[in-house]
């Protein structure tokens, strides 16, 4: 775990710990504090053989996202991916992430800058090329479940829960963020989540597909970095080309040029 003292005086803490399961597996925890412009040759992450971790911690505000967080957020999974076999996003304090920070909203049409930046994290996350898996504990809310749904695998512990109050809030969800999740889970829960703002208990979520599996409190973030932690055992670019099939299927994309990398790895 990371020493309480370093998360008050730094805004990014990235250290490297033993798994306790191999001398040669490692993890990467990167710790997103609040707001902070990343910058790989300043933070000078170092190279793991393992998963890396980022957790959200502002626990005054549950985990609310920044819009300098979300700017930091792509080129740290870009980074990341060169120095792990594996990427596990998740939240500190019992929260996920409450969604993006309010107090940065409310500025009418300037806000769709907002709804492109949290585009360009959810691109970010569906273009690494290791797999990503989000731990759930508590809430998942608006912004967040678009983050958690953009990645490959999605665990939550038996307290988290889903929710998109955007229609409560008066509010026209991004519609292409609509149509995924109708994509994902059908109409009934889209209609669920976005018009009527039912918060998705974790065994709701887990029936609608939402959902990998659903672990003890407290427990989604260990279940996904065991889980992220079986990529070491693949081949780095069998991992990546057939993730790159898994995620282009799942969208609907040609496949054809895959078969090229098929044959190189064969």
């Amino acid at each position: 775990s990371l020493p309480s003292s370093l998360v008050t005086v730094v805004v990014v803490v990235v250290v490297v710990v033993s798994s306790g399961r191999s001398s040669d597996c490692s993890v990467v925890v990167v710790v997103v504090v609040d707001e902070y412009e990343y910058d790989a040759e300043r933070d000078g992450i170092e190279a793991a053989d393992g998963v890396a971790v980022i957790t959200f911690d502002r626990p005054a505000r549950r985990n609310a996202l920044t819009r300098e967080i979300l700017r930091a957020l792509p080129t740290l999974l870009g980074d990341l991916s060169t120095r792990a076999t594996a990427i596990v996003i998740t939240g500190a304090h019992g929260a996920f992430s409450s969604g993006v920070d309010f107090s940065e909203l409310g500025n009418g049409a300037q806000d769709a800058h907002v709804d492109e930046e949290i585009r360009r994290v959810t691109q970010a996350i569906r273009t690494t090329p290791v797999p990503v898996l989000a731990a759930l504990d508590g809430p998942c809310v608006g912004a967040a479940v678009e983050i958690a749904l953009s990645c490959d695998v999605r665990l939550g512990s038996a307290d988290s829960f889903l929710r998109i109050p955007a229609a409560e809030l008066g509010v026209l969800y991004r519609i292409d963020a609509i149509a995924e999740l109708v994509r994902v889970a059908g109409r009934q829960v889209a209609t669920q989540l976005f018009v009527l703002g039912q918060a998705l208990d974790a065994e709701a979520a887990l029936a609608s597909g939402l959902l990998a599996e659903v672990t003890p409190s407290g427990f989604a973030t260990q279940r996904a970095m065991d889980i992220a932690q079986l990529a070491a055992r693949g081949n780095p670019a069998a991992v990546s080309a057939t993730l790159a099939v898994v995620r282009a299927a799942d969208a609907g994309e040609p496949l054809e040029g895959f078969e090229h990398e098929r044959l190189a790895l064969l």
